[in-house]
């Protein structure tokens, strides 16, 4: 029964997955991560927690799109994650320029090879659109945030200069320091006055909070 318990569980926190592998793929893929990553905690919130890992040392139980299979797996583990993560109280935009900022902890960054938002999204669609399965080009990625917003999992696609800023901003650095690091590297001045818009944006949403 335990047995059962532990595959019921991977199925619930990995739909989508479920649905591009096909069950008799996606049963054989769990049994073998299950086998080989046992359940260590009394819990089994993080039982998917190593599953995007297993799927990229072992893709050939990952169907014919491993690539798609590892990173949607990434993906839906981050939503489990930011489910449970705790919101801190956000700063306002007016604090932005005096406080040193961080990330709340239920904001995930993900820079993905395929379109794995879109397969999530498809939420139960028959069949699966042939452009989604694409091989992946070298060196294009797709820039996806999860996160919490009203009670609600969210995620979406943003700008790669946004993201990179949120990464620097994750990192630790000061907000001067972040701008420095990631607009160093922005093409355009349309980019620079981006800027402020994406401050109103993630500080209306509450991404941003204090450093501890």
């Amino acid at each position: 029964q335990y047995w059962y318990r532990l595959l019921d569980s991977v199925e619930e926190d990995f739909p989508a997955l479920q649905r591009l592998l096909g069950g008799e793929d996606f049963w054989r893929l769990i049994e073998a991560y299950l086998e080989a990553c046992p359940s260590r905690s009394f819990t089994l919130r993080h039982l998917g927690h190593g599953l995007a890992d297993f799927i990229g040392r072992r893709p050939q139980l990952a169907g014919s799109h491993p690539v798609h299979a590892m990173e949607l797996a990434r993906l839906e583990y981050a939503l489990c994650e930011s489910f449970e993560a705790e919101e801190r109280p956000p700063v306002s935009a007016e604090e932005l320029a005096r406080t040193a900022l961080a990330l709340q902890p239920h904001l995930k960054l993900l820079a993905l090879r395929t379109p794995a938002d879109e397969l999530w999204i498809l939420d139960g669609a028959r069949t699966i659109p042939a452009r989604l399965l694409d091989p992946p080009k070298d060196g294009s990625q797709f820039h996806v945030v999860v996160f919490r917003f009203r009670f609600a999992l969210q995620l979406e696609r943003i700008d790669p200069v946004a993201f990179q800023l949120l990464k620097e901003l994750g990192s630790g650095h000061s907000l001067a320091e972040a701008l420095e690091e990631t607009l160093a590297g922005a093409d355009t001045d349309a980019t620079r006055g981006q800027v402020g818009d994406w401050f109103r944006c993630w500080t209306e949403r509450g991404w941003l909070r204090r450093a501890s």
